[in-house]
């Protein structure tokens, strides 16, 4: 009897060991997985703090951008306004000086159609002085009959007047005047336009004062540069008008 007693006393100590063992067992099992849980919970949470703080540096720069573009669109609003303005003002001073710029040029005309026909009226002898045989012109004279040549044929190449290529213009006195009378109204191109200012700042009326005929296609030159002048001023502008619609335009 004392013997069942111990075997069951046994067999319940044993039970309570074996309850407890799995209990432990378990309560370390439950304790592994709640400990990889946490750590995956951890690693989760470092990396959305990690995304959040690039979407947060994204936002900052898609912002600064934004706000860059937007002062770039001021700024480039405010040139297109400059703009407008300088155009307005260039054509309102286009338009007001328009009447004094036709004033200008109906006075060179008129100036130039005197000379001719002054011109006209200049003894022959003076045109023999050009076409004689072996004529002996002064540097001041050459440079002239250059010049002319220049206006006459519209090239700016002729380094030097040749007798026997230029005198042609000088033996027909109407149709030089003719020749004269037709270039005041071309457009010569910058080099003719150079050749011919450089002749007048290097001479003055007074060199030519002792031949009429080169004093008259002295003052033709003078007045035809006068009006080339205007001419390029006025091209100058509509540049400036067509520079000015081209930047607004690409702004």
């Amino acid at each position: 009897m004392f013997l069942d007693l111990f075997r069951y006393l046994y067999d319940f100590l044993a039970l309570g060991l074996m309850v407890r063992k799995n209990y432990y067992e378990a309560f370390l099992r439950k304790a592994s997985e709640f400990t990889e849980f946490f750590r995956d919970i951890k690693k989760t949470k470092s990396q959305l703090h990690s995304e959040a703080a690039q979407v947060k540096l994204k936002s900052a720069s898609l912002k600064d951008k934004v706000s860059k573009m937007a002062a770039l669109l001021d700024e480039r609003k405010l040139i297109v306004e400059r703009k407008n303005a300088e155009l307005s003002e260039i054509g309102a001073e286009l338009a007001n000086n328009q009447g004094e710029i036709d004033r200008a040029m109906r006075e060179r005309d008129t100036a130039i159609s005197t000379i001719l026909e002054h011109i006209e009226k200049v003894t022959g002898s003076e045109f023999l002085y050009i076409i004689g045989y072996n004529p002996k012109f002064t540097e001041n004279e050459t440079r002239l009959l250059e010049v002319i040549s220049v206006i006459i044929e519209k090239r700016a190449d002729r380094e030097s007047f040749n007798i026997r290529d230029h005198s042609h213009f000088f033996t027909d006195r109407t149709e030089l005047i003719d020749l004269l009378d037709n270039r005041k109204q071309f457009k010569f191109d910058d080099l003719c336009f150079t050749k011919i200012k450089d002749f007048i700042n290097d001479h003055q009326l007074q060199d030519f004062k002792d031949k009429p005929l080169f004093k008259y296609l002295f003052q033709f030159i003078v007045e035809l540069y006068r009006k080339l002048n205007i001419k390029n001023t006025l091209n100058s502008t509509f540049l400036r008008i067509t520079q000015f619609k081209q930047q607004q335009d690409n702004a």
